[in-house]
């Protein structure tokens, strides 16, 4: 799968968080959608899937974190005041790590 190909469903996932499983604005809903979808890819064949891993270094440099082992959903979160807070956050910081405008 193409990273392109997350980057859009992520997008639908932002306007219509509730459509797509997400339930609600909430990261922490997020992160469990994002490893339920890699863990389809995986058993659907896509064993490469899509890693946010690139994504998971640069939020660390981003967000004045030494080291990106606590993932980027546990840096969102700690820098964020509330889960939906962070779920804003994460669409900001994924805007500006694909080079995009933040709305």
């Amino acid at each position: 799968m193409e990273a392109q190909e997350l980057f859009e469903d992520l997008d639908e996932v932002r306007r219509h968080p509730n459509l797509t499983g997400v339930e609600r604005k909430s990261l922490t809903a997020l992160k469990a959608f994002l490893s339920g979808y890699e863990a389809g890819l995986f058993r659907g064949g896509d064993k490469q899937g899509v890693s946010l891993r690139t994504f998971n270094t640069w939020v660390a440099k981003e967000l004045g974190f030494a080291e990106p082992t606590s993932g980027w959903c546990n840096m969102i979160l700690a820098r964020a005041e509330s889960e939906e807070r962070a779920f804003d956050l994460f669409f900001e910081l994924l805007d500006r790590f694909r080079g995009r405008p933040v709305a």
